[in-house]
Parts: C-alpha cells; sequence; structure tokens
C-alpha cells in the first residue's frame, strides 16, 4: 500500500497563499463518496477499456518502439461507469445525476480568500503511455512516457472536434473520468511519468494524492476554458521540448511538506524532506489566451506555446492574448520514498531527465469539460457577471452559489489514492530512454 500516511487527507484547507503555490488543505470526510477499488493487477483489459494505450508490436514513425503499460492501468471501474457514453448521452444523463454530483451544503467555503476565485478537485492516475497527443498528435509511443490523468481514454490520437461529433477519438465523445465528477470531465492532464530505480528493482511512481487549482485573481474577467484548448507549462521550450535544469518559482517547483504545510521549495526532486512529508511536484499553467478575428479564443499554435502567455496574479491580459481563464495548478503528491523517509528516492527520475533529477518537469492539458458542468463552476466560483454576491472559495469540488446545491462526487472517500505506490515496470528499458521529447 502507500509509502507514507496520508495525513495530507486529512487537513482542511487554509487560506490559499495569493502569491505563491497553493497550501491546499486535505479533503474532508465524505460519507456518500465511493471508497476506492484500487485493481491494479495484470490481469486481462476489460472490453470497455477503449483504446489500447500502446502495444508492443506497434512503432512510430521515428522506429520506436511503442510498449503496452495496460497491466498497470488503474482498473477502478468508478472511473468507467459511462466511459463509452457520448457527450449527448452525458447530458441526457445531466449534472444532477448522482454518478457525477452529490447534494451539498453549503455550497462553498466562503468568500475566495484574496478576493479571489477559486475551483479545486481531486483525482487519481488513469494510465502510462509514450502518448503526447499535442506534441506528437498520431504518433503513438513518440514521447518519453507520461503519466495520464483525467479522461481514460487519451492516446496519441486523441483530438478535439465539436459536440456530436462521430469521431470516437475525439476528447468529448468518449472516455471515463478520474477526476472528481468523473465523465462530466473528460479533460485530458499528463506529465512525465516519475521512476524509481533503486535497488528495490525498477518501477513507476504513483502519487498519492493529484489536487489540481482552478484560480483567479480577476475573477470579473475569467471566461470557462473552451473545450479542445491545448495548454503547456513547466520546463519547456517552443516546440514542446523538455529543458534539463531550471530555477524554482512560483510557477513551476518540486516541494517537502503535507497539505497546507510545505517548504524547501527547489529545482530537483527534493532528497531533504522530513519523514512523513510527500515529494510535491507544482506546476502552473498559463491564464491567458490569444483570439482570432472573430474574437473567439485560439486553442492551439503551432510551436504550442504563443498562443498563450502568462501574467502575474493581479496584472490584466496583455492586449495580444486578452482572453482570460482560470489558472490551472497541478500539485502532485508523491510519497517519500517507499519507507515515508526517503529511502531510495536519490535513484529517482522523472522519464524525460537527461539532467538534474526532476529538472524537466512539466505539464500537459487538453480542455474536455462537459460545458454546462464548467459553466456552473465558472458562475457559481468565480461570479464573472457579479450575479452570485463575488467570487467564492470553491475548494472541494463545490460549485458555489450558482443554485444547484451540488458538488462533483470524489474520486474516493478522501480524494486519495489507496493502492500501491510502487508499480513493477513492464518496460524499463523504454520507459527509462530512448525518447527524447
Amino acid at each position: 500500500m502507500r509509502g507514507t500516511s496520508l495525513t495530507i487527507a486529512l487537513l482542511v484547507l487554509s487560506a490559499c497563499d495569493a502569491d505563491g503555490p497553493p497550501d491546499d488543505g486535505g479533503p474532508v470526510r465524505d460519507a456518500g463518496a465511493v471508497a476506492v477499488d484500487a485493481a491494479v493487477d495484470a490481469g486481462d483489459t476489460p472490453d470497455d477499456a477503449g483504446p489500447p494505450i500502446g502495444d508492443a508490436g506497434d512503432h512510430d514513425g521515428g522506429g520506436h518502439a511503442s510498449p503496452s503499460y495496460e497491466s498497470i492501468r488503474n482498473r477502478d471501474p468508478l472511473f468507467r461507469q459511462h466511459e463509452g457514453d457520448s457527450q449527448a448521452a452525458i447530458e441526457a444523463l445531466g449534472f444532477e445525476h448522482d454518478d457525477f454530483t452529490l447534494g451539498l451544503s453549503p455550497p462553498d467555503n466562503g468568500p475566495g480568500p484574496g478576493g479571489q476565485g477559486q475551483f479545486r478537485v481531486g483525482c487519481q492516475y488513469s494510465h502510462f503511455a509514450h502518448d503526447d497527443p499535442i506534441v506528437y498528435p498520431g504518433q503513438p509511443g513518440a514521447a518519453h512516457l507520461h503519466m495520464f490523468w483525467g479522461n481514460t481514454r487519451t492516446h496519441a490520437g486523441t483530438v478535439f472536434e465539436p459536440p456530436g461529433s462521430s469521431n470516437p477519438a475525439s476528447i468529448l465523445e468518449s472516455g471515463g473520468g478520474t477526476c472528481q465528477g468523473f465523465e462530466l470531465n473528460r479533460s485530458a492532464y499528463w506529465i512525465p511519468a516519475m521512476l524509481d530505480r533503486s535497488a528495490d528493482g525498477p518501477s513507476i511512481v504513483v502519487p498519492d494524492q493529484i489536487i489540481l487549482y482552478y484560480k483567479s485573481h480577476r475573477p470579473s474577467e475569467v471566461h470557462p476554458l473552451p473545450p479542445g484548448v491545448e495548454l503547456l507549462a513547466g520546463n519547456v521550450s517552443p516546440g514542446g521540448s523538455a529543458g534539463e535544469t531550471f530555477t524554482a518559482n512560483t510557477r513551476l517547483t518540486w516541494m517537502c511538506g503535507v497539505s497546507g504545510s510545505t517548504h524547501s521549495s527547489q529545482s530537483r526532486i527534493p532528497l531533504d524532506c522530513n519523514p512523513g512529508d510527500s515529494i510535491i511536484a507544482s506546476i502552473q499553467f498559463p491564464q491567458c489566451l490569444a483570439v482570432d478575428g472573430t474574437g473567439a479564443p485560439v486553442l492551439r499554435s503551432d510551436d504550442h506555446l504563443s498562443h498563450t502567455a502568462f501574467v502575474n496574479n493581479n496584472d490584466p491580459c496583455p492586449a495580444s492574448h486578452p482572453y482570460r481563464v482560470p489558472q490551472i495548478t497541478y500539485l502532485v503528491y508523491y510519497p517519500n520514498g517507499r519507507d515515508g523517509a526517503g529511502a531510495g528516492v536519490d535513484q529517482w527520475r522523472l522519464s524525460s531527465d537527461r539532467g538534474t533529477p526532476g529538472g524537466s518537469l512539466h505539464g500537459d492539458w487538453l480542455g474536455g469539460w462537459n460545458q454546462r458542468t464548467i459553466q456552473l463552476w465558472t458562475d457559481g466560483c468565480f461570479d464573472p457577471s457579479g450575479t452570485f454576491g463575488g467570487p467564492r472559495n470553491c475548494s472541494l469540488g463545490q460549485t458555489g452559489q450558482n443554485g444547484t446545491g451540488r458538488g462533483l462526487r470524489r474520486v474516493s472517500r478522501l480524494n486519495d489514492y489507496e493502492g500501491p505506490n510502487f508499480l513493477t515496470d513492464p518496460w524499463p528499458e523504454a520507459s527509462a530512454g530512448g525518447h527524447t521529447m
């Protein structure tokens, strides 16, 4: 089971630091949520598992093998209840369906700290693959190994097409969900896989908890994140290649600590965390998008970066990128070694590292929210129209002052992962090398 006790899941939200990585609070116990059955055995892939994530016999155009990591896919059935349903079928079930949401009172945690709006959800990992549908679209096996969460069917061929598409590879039209709200959020999230090459054998490290923040310091200007928008953040260059080193800052850092209390911000996988701490990766995404001639947001660019822009928290978006969206932050909580006290961490690397351990930290996002759902939490938690009394703190998956009185169902009782943290790597040579981007 877990390599460290999950004290991070037992702390209640304190006010977030408005200028740095969020000091998030752990989830509150929810008696109505479903506990996770962490089935990650090496059994057969279920018939409804969707497109295979790699195949040992396939090769991409660059000659890379495409090994299968299906044996370590997260097989929790909770994440696949409506995996094969179209977006129209999800709409017919509705936001109020008990598989997706539950009644909550109060509908938020009070006013947003410092006047900011914020919405926060918990997730678990979904699967691993040498795929990257943004940087290497349609090229299975071309990327370094990624850990995916959110949409359970994300693969190299995943694309965005408008709702109603008959293309099963469209992110809106198929896939379960490993974040709160499940199929209401078919967005794809991914980062390089964490690899353990210590004496205990080659393993892939699974985080105890993944927390996603959507925040804005100028909530009256916020638009919902558009479906199909592509975002990259972290130590990446135009074109999507990962760097080897970075200087820790509020937008990109490794940290030690527990939820609500972090320390030791640094630019590598930490070796000095205290016993009981988590090792935390924090990645903030840009919050301003370019627009086209009609004023619609630009969803992608050839270099994957130029359609987006970062600004400091309280600054307006530049005229070149005037479309403001909530800023996404990934907070990924890894165990502090196999013993909770740092054992073997000096042998950990990201799959994209070619220099400093953890120096290539970066993340990708492809938007796939159900549009009614994202509009509800944008209105209820950010209140851009000024209808609901100002921005709110929706830090437990609540959707705020929008009149529904409902929040997104949790991925487990405490929103944490309850399975093994160290999964035997079925393809250690492929995981650790041979893929440079």
